[in-house]
């Protein structure tokens, strides 16, 4: 006797969703961003990229660049990735960004952090 029930099959979460949900499952709270970190961004391989603040000697005028006058201490900004240890610097000459020019270091940051697939270093 045969009954004409319908089978059910379970499929079951191969490796890469399974690796996927692991990655993607917060574990622990983020840690605590230090004083001079102004943005942080998570790259593709999961690592950070820190925006932070940097006091440099520079000879530019607080009209900015290309305009050079004495020289004077600024706070402007750099950018770190702590899965390539890449440091993000502006132009040529790869100087520190102006205080200006923050909008140009978070967009430079952000772009490393969109095509970096380097991942977290190993604490222990």
């Amino acid at each position: 006797m045969t009954t004409d029930q319908p089978t059910v099959s379970v499929r079951r979460p191969g490796r890469l969703a399974t690796a996927l949900r692991a990655l993607l499952t917060p574990t622990a709270a983020p840690a605590q961003w230090p004083a001079d970190v102004v943005a942080r961004f998570t790259t593709v391989g999961a690592s950070a990229v820190d925006l932070h603040t940097h006091r440099f000697t520079t000879r530019y005028t607080p009209q900015g660049r290309p305009y050079v006058g004495d020289a004077r201490e600024v706070d402007g900004y750099l950018w770190q990735c702590h899965g390539c240890a890449v440091t993000g610097s502006y132009g040529h000459y790869r100087d520190p960004y102006l205080p200006d020019e923050r909008e140009q270091a978070h967009q430079d940051a952000n772009d490393h952090a969109a095509t970096c697939r380097a991942m977290p270093r190993p604490t222990a």
